[in-house]
């Protein structure tokens, strides 16, 4: 194939001298690149889309002819960035990220497709995402001034300006002339309230680029904001000049030339505003409204059907009746609300981008790791319960297993979505839930879950993607759900009360039946358990996970369960057929990870057994307990287990608690005679457990690093209202900031999509 790289070259020369204001440099060199271009039909069709773009301001068939290039040459990553770029600047970002998704897998390190991708979601209001794909545009290219000034955009988006400033500089540094950077170091300022600073930075962007409207703009409002009306009527002049089709210029106008009680002025810039034939912005609100808002009077003549004769319309509130009165409280909560409302709206817009971001959002995490995600604290009732202090609040939550890009979450209790979606995961993550049984905290979030899928469904029949155009017949898949008998009769109603497309298979599970994961590889067994639901007393179920690696690994949640079942009566000859742990099957040592569940302490578990009729008296039931928790510990010899599912009432105990059971595992050991490498490795799981299951590694906060699990240790962290666990080397340097101060480097990571499981260098394709 013939080399393209000086074609491409053509093209940012092309765009270099457009964007400058450079007209006929610009044209020569188009003229230029449509005559090299011509043995090579592709790029040919796109030079003549950039063509239609700059000399006819016609993107749309830019964008027919970029479709028609792709035929030609589809998986060219400079055409498919060039068509993302299309679609955004035609106001299609949610289509362009494809397009930019499909270059970055045909050239990753394309700093210009990673930057774009990075202004697409800035402008879909996704700016935690925007910076993190700017972040990596940067690191592919450490000295791009438009991706350091839209970074720092996005970070003003997000009320940082401050940090917005620095980049502004560095943009700066890079290259002195970019007005677009000054102009935006103006915006950040003026949020800042340091108007002064800000008009000074747009003056210095207009004295680059005198006729840029945005700069303009800007200017006039914050004149506005300083009260320096007199000034900013000259910059609307200017802009009403350079753009004649926006009545909204006019507008702006009027309100300063209210202000400087020029009322005879500002009339004639309304009634000039709504004469603009075919107005650029077209205008959503009547002439009285903006009359009325500046407190004018109207000169509005009707000449509609009646006499025949022209009379003043009064203004709205000065009508009669109820329709005067509605009119009126319209009127007071416009001038009560208006100096604040802005913020308000700010607020709303942040809670929907946030809504749309989760359910939206492109997939973070690796597809080539098996990693298990412990997204739970307590399990107790009292998520329920109206706590008057929200710090002391209980979280519950579930647990996140991925294995080749295929998630499936289980038993999402209460929380569950904000830990997840805290800890890094989207929507996008979620193929498959299982319930192992009905409670509230394995299944609170269940509900929650299935309606944002439905959400994400409904979104994407009124917006459908261009994806398509690239993936025939590939969308964002429906969510499997596996749920056991008693969980199913609890949520049936919901489940069956209509055909849904967002809601994929649904099974019903029960011990012994196997299911493979489709697409992930994972086998999933049924186990039995001992719990009563509410619903039944027979139905709650654990899980066995035969996992896609090297060799295949064993992963085993007990899920809620006694030792035996409640009330058994136990004798030498039913123990071994009533005990959980001889039901699971497993030789000792077969299980690499078990997932524990304690519950709590039970109040004969500590009493002697001599003081006790029958052994069955001792143990939890419905739960582990301490007692159920170390026999099974020692009877299966998993290499690692992660105790889980604590009592919210442990709080206070719980270091000493996971001590005590160390201990008690070690010394039946000892007496057993296992030798010290076949000792199982426990700790307990706590939010923020990442868990590398193929390569048997843990996330350490401190070292900000997967560290072996068998040299991994845990400590606990009391302060500032956060009871944690965290891991952290047996050995090594000691880390030097402080635990408080990683684990919050880690949760703004994880807020940030730079988690430990983020796909910083394969950077996921979206589904």
């Amino acid at each position: 194939m013939t080399d393209r790289q000086p074609l491409r070259d053509y093209s940012q020369r092309i765009d270099e001298a457009f964007e400058s204001g450079a007209v006929t440099q610009g044209r020569r060199l188009l003229e230029e690149a449509l005559q090299a271009s011509r043995t090579d039909p592709a790029y040919h069709e796109f030079f003549r889309g950039v063509a239609a773009h700059y000399l006819a301001g016609d993107i749309p068939m830019q964008v027919r002819r970029l479709e028609h290039a792709l035929t030609l040459a589809p998986a060219d990553p400079f055409l498919l960035r060039s068509m993302g770029v299309a679609l955004s600047l035609e106001g299609h970002d949610e289509d362009a990220l494809a397009f930019f998704d499909q270059a970055l897998q045909e050239d990753p390190d394309d700093s210009v497709a990673l930057r774009r991708k990075g202004v697409a979601l800035s402008q879909l209001g996704r700016h935690d995402e925007a910076i993190m794909w700017l972040d990596a545009a940067l690191q592919a290219n450490p000295h791009d001034s438009v991706a350091m000034r839209n970074l720092g955009v996005s970070l003003s988006r997000c009320g940082r300006d401050d940090e917005a400033i620095k980049w502004f500089d560095k943009a700066l540094q890079e290259n002195p002339n970019d007005f677009a950077a000054l102009r935006q170091k103006g915006v950040s300022a003026a949020n800042l309230g340091r108007f002064d600073d800000a008009i000074r930075w747009y003056d210095e962007a207009l004295a680059i680029r005198p006729e840029n409207v945005a700069t303009l703009l800007n200017k006039a409002r914050t004149l506005i904001d300083t009260k320096d009306y007199g000034r900013a009527i000259a910059v609307y002049d200017e802009l009403a000049q350079r753009e004649p089709r926006k009545p909204f210029h006019l507008l702006e106008k009027a309100i300063a030339l209210t202000k400087l009680g020029r009322e005879k002025s500002a009339l004639a810039a309304i009634e000039q505003a709504y004469a603009i034939p075919n107005p650029a912005e077209p205008l959503r609100r009547g002439k009285n409204y903006w009359l009325n808002r500046l407190g004018l009077e109207s000169h509005v003549t009707r000449t509609g059907t009646g006499t025949g004769t022209g009379t003043r319309t009064p203004p709205v509130a000065d009508a009669g009746g109820e329709y005067g009165s509605i009119a009126r409280v319209m009127e007071k909560t416009w001038e009560i609300f208006q100096d604040d409302i802005l913020s308000f709206r700010k607020k709303i817009e942040e809670a929907k981008n946030s809504f749309n971001a989760f359910i939206g959002s492109s997939s973070i995490f690796a597809r080539d790791r098996v990693f298990l995600i412990g997204a739970r604290k307590w399990n107790s009732f009292t998520p329920t319960l109206p706590l008057g202090d929200r710090d002391d609040r209980s979280v519950g939550g579930g647990y996140f297993l991925s294995a080749n890009g295929v998630g499936t979450v289980i038993d999402p209790g209460f929380d569950f979505l904000e830990n997840f979606n805290a800890m890094g995961g989207r929507l996008a993550d979620i193929q498959n839930i299982v319930i192992t049984h009905a409670h509230n905290d394995h299944t609170a979030d269940l509900e929650s879950i299935l309606t944002l899928f439905y959400q994400r469904r409904k979104q994407a029949q009124l917006s459908p993607s261009a994806s398509a155009r690239l993936n025939p017949g590939r969308s964002r898949p429906a969510v499997n759900l596996y749920i056991n008998l008693g969980a199913f009769q609890k949520f049936s109603p919901m489940l069956n009360l209509r055909a849904s497309d967002h809601l994929g298979e649904v099974r019903v599970i029960a011990p012994g039946e196997e299911y493979m994961i489709p697409g992930s590889g994972i086998t999933m067994r049924i186990l039995p358990a001992n719990h009563d639901e509410i619903f039944s007393k027979t139905y709650a179920v654990g899980l066995h996970f035969t996992l896609p690696t090297t060799p295949a690994r064993h992963l085993v949640f007990t899920g809620d369960t006694g030792l035996f079942p409640a009330g058994a009566e136990l004798t030498p000859g039913t123990v071994a057929e009533l005990e959980i742990g001889r039901q699971y099957g497993f030789q000792p040592g077969e299980i690499d990870y078990f997932i524990p569940h304690l519950g709590s302490i039970g109040d004969n578990e500590l009493k002697s057994p001599d003081n006790q009729e029958n052994l069955g008296e001792s143990f939890y039931p419905n739960h582990l307990g301490v007692q159920g928790l170390i026999r099974l510990i020692t009877q299966l010899r998993p290499r690692y287990a992660f105790v889980s599912e604590f009592g919210e009432e442990l709080k206070g105990f719980i270091v000493l608690l996971m001590e005590l059971i160390n201990r008690c595992v070690r010394e039946l050991g000892d007496l057993n005679h296992v030798p010290p490498e076949l000792m199982p490795v426990i700790m307990p799981m706590d939010l923020y457990f990442f868990c590398d299951l193929g390569r048997e590694m843990l996330y350490c906060a401190g070292s900000e690093s997967f560290e072996p699990l068998s040299e991994t240790t845990y400590r606990h962290l009391d302060k500032n209202n956060m009871s944690q666990f965290y891991y952290e080397p047996k050995s090594g340097a000691p880390v030097s900031c402080d635990p408080y101060f990683a684990m919050k480097k880690l949760e703004y990571a994880c807020r940030t999509n730079s988690g430990p499981f983020a796909d910083r260098n394969q950077r996921t394709r979206r589904l």
